[in-house]
């Protein structure tokens, strides 16, 4: 199990995991790997920001959010 402790030449070591989860679904037809490595990215850093030993799935409001974030970044350069 990683949430245990173990011993690290002498020193305690936890390990913590965040997963990011990106679908291929039917409806969506045929997702090229890039995106899908894209998907999960974004699910990563969700699940980072929920804090330690989070999982979260894609979803299609992660990127619409990130493609409006960037539009303002755009904007205020």
């Amino acid at each position: 199990m990683l949430s245990q402790p173990f011993d690290l030449d002498g020193h305690q070591a936890v390990i913590g995991v965040s997963i990011g989860i990106a679908i291929a679904t039917a409806e969506k037809g045929i997702v090229s790997p890039e995106v899908m490595l894209q998907q999960g990215d974004m699910a990563l850093y969700s699940a980072k920001a929920a804090g330690r030993n989070a999982f979260r799935f894609f979803h299609q409001e992660m990127n619409d959010s990130l493609t409006h974030r960037k539009e303002l970044e755009a904007d205020l350069r």
